[in-house]
């Protein structure tokens, strides 16, 4: 339970390092005031500390599948029911809005980008950039291409199964490496970035073996953690790590910590809200863009004086996003999840009972 928790903590953490990150950015590259916020551009990091997790998670929630026949199309069916939804929902919200307010688009997107969005297939835009219709939804493609590979491993046991993941991973981005630029998706899913879901599962192994660390141990390597990620940009930019190594590695430092601590779980306020923001990092993530672009109008029309009270207004900001994110995650995200849930199930059981009506 524990380290349940302290998952929730950290998605809460990424989620609100890549809000600060996109809210500092809005400040710089929109309304012209790159001196009134520090630089975030750490919190991009976010997004790592999520593919990290999602290793980690995958194995931790796919024990009773691993070995089984159809553990894949039950894996992919959750996972599926878990990101596709609101997902889904996000990217004709962002459609809608384009058809009905031309003047504020800010992108043109072609059949082939809309149709590639919805089924989670990187395609490039006009500019060459792969991101699909929802610019964050790019990291959506990395997690569905991982759960595409993981899933076929279930039919293994575990160990055969992680072993065989974390090798066709690491295999494919050898094969970007040597064959050089891949071109649209085969570049995209060569990226070493994947490389983070690899750190992720061998956590989870660990976690699984018993490995636990004493509270300082574990503090101590996520303060190391921390340093390393302080460094790595400088770091990418004069070495040219790429982002899987650079950030990568300092992040599962950091999550390590996390997840292997052994922490005495908290009943604090603050872990409290923290782990509700973390049930809601899904909604957090898919719509603050839209928050942080409804707060630029006000300030465009003079409404609210940003330059004045940059803090105050990045506060608000990050204030108003997560409650947009709560009241999606209570009204909309976990009632779908768990009616399609529900639906999923119900084969499941009208066998169980056909069964046993057909026996003597």
């Amino acid at each position: 339970m524990n380290t349940l928790l302290s998952v929730q903590i950290l998605r809460a953490v990424a989620a609100l390092g890549v809000v600060a990150h996109h809210v500092q950015l809005d400040f710089a590259t929109r309304m012209g005031l790159p001196a009134a916020l520090p630089d975030l551009n750490l919190g991009a990091a976010g997004v790592d500390v999520f593919f990290v997790i999602s290793g980690f998670v995958m194995v931790h929630a796919s024990e009773p599948l691993f070995g089984r026949a159809d553990g894949p199309r039950l894996f992919w069916l959750r996972r599926l029911i878990r990101i596709a939804p609101l997902y889904w929902a996000v990217t004709s919200l962002y459609l809608v809005l384009t058809f009905l307010l031309p003047d504020m688009a800010t992108s043109h997107y072609s059949p082939g980008l809309i149709a590639a969005s919805y089924l989670f297939f990187p395609f490039p835009r006009e500019d060459g950039t792969m991101q699909p219709v929802v610019g964050l939804g790019w990291t959506l493609n990395y997690e569905m291409f991982f759960y595409l590979v993981f899933g076929v491993s279930l039919v293994f046991r575990r160990t055969a199964a992680i072993a065989g993941v974390a090798g066709l991973l690491i295999l494919a981005v050898a094969l970007g490496w040597i064959a050089g630029p891949l071109p649209d998706a085969l570049g995209f899913w060569t990226d070493p970035i994947i490389l983070e879901f690899v750190f992720g599962m061998l956590l989870a192994v660990a976690a699984r073996s018993g490995l636990r660390l004493r509270p300082a141990t574990a503090v101590f390597l996520m303060g190391a953690g921390l340093f390393a990620l302080a460094l790595a940009l400088p770091m990418r930019m004069v070495m040219g790590l790429p982002r899987g190594l650079a950030w990568g590695f300092p992040v599962a430092l950091f999550v390590a910590g996390a997840v292997l601590g052994d922490f005495r779980r908290s009943q604090g306020a603050l872990a409290r809200a923290l782990g509700a923001i973390g049930d809601a990092s899904y909604s957090l993530y898919l719509l603050h863009p839209f928050v942080i672009r409804f707060f630029r109008e006000f300030w465009s029309r003079g409404l609210i004086d940003a330059a004045a009270w940059p803090w105050a207004y990045a506060a608000l900001v990050v204030a108003a996003a997560i409650a947009a994110a709560l009241v999606t995650y209570r009204l909309f995200e976990r009632p779908v999840t768990q009616a399609l849930q529900g639906l999923m199930a119900r084969p499941a059981r009208d066998v169980g009972m056909a069964e046993s009506a057909a026996r003597p």
